[in-house]
């Protein structure tokens, strides 16, 4: 019984890895932003739920993702809108 127990555990934490949107998204690298509004094709076929960045060139740099009201959901499925403090390359999870 007891081993019906770990396999049952490992089947619930696979279930909820599957369904995490986290894990569902695209790295994008060596991206370059300029100080202000920047849009980042992302390929992902559907609207973004979240942006993580991997790797940031120059450390002194704030990221915000502008969110999407107002861009048609072709657009959202298409491009992400992301505001920099200043110009730099940057590496995104998108998700």
């Amino acid at each position: 019984m007891r081993g019906f127990s770990r396999q049952s555990n490992f089947a619930d934490v696979q279930n909820a890895l599957a369904d995490s949107p986290l894990l569902s998204g695209i790295l994008i690298q060596d991206v370059q932003l300029v100080a202000g509004f920047n849009e980042i094709e992302h390929g992902l076929g559907r609207p973004v739920r979240g942006a993580i960045p991997v790797l940031i060139e120059d450390g002194n740099v704030s990221l915000s993702h502008e969110g999407q009201r107002g861009q048609s959901l072709e657009m959202q499925s298409r491009v992400l809108k992301i505001r920099s403090s200043n110009s730099t390359i940057v590496s995104l999870w998108i998700f």
